[in-house]
């Protein structure tokens, strides 16, 4: 994570790139950062319709 807070202190010290560009090289670094400590949220859907209900309906 460190290496990651270089690059973000590196970029800033770039004066040949926009604002722009350099929010979205921040952005993708702590994007980044957060999937590979955090992962990925997991998503649970539930079933749209009830087997037993479903079995009522037949």
């Amino acid at each position: 994570m460190n290496y990651r807070f270089q690059a973000l202190q590196d970029l800033l010290k770039e004066k040949e790139t926009s604002i722009e560009v350099n929010r979205q090289r921040i952005k993708n670094a702590l994007v980044s950062t957060c999937q590979e400590v955090l992962g990925l949220k997991q998503h649970h859907h539930k079933e749209w319709i009830h087997i037993k209900t479903l079995d009522k309906i037949q």
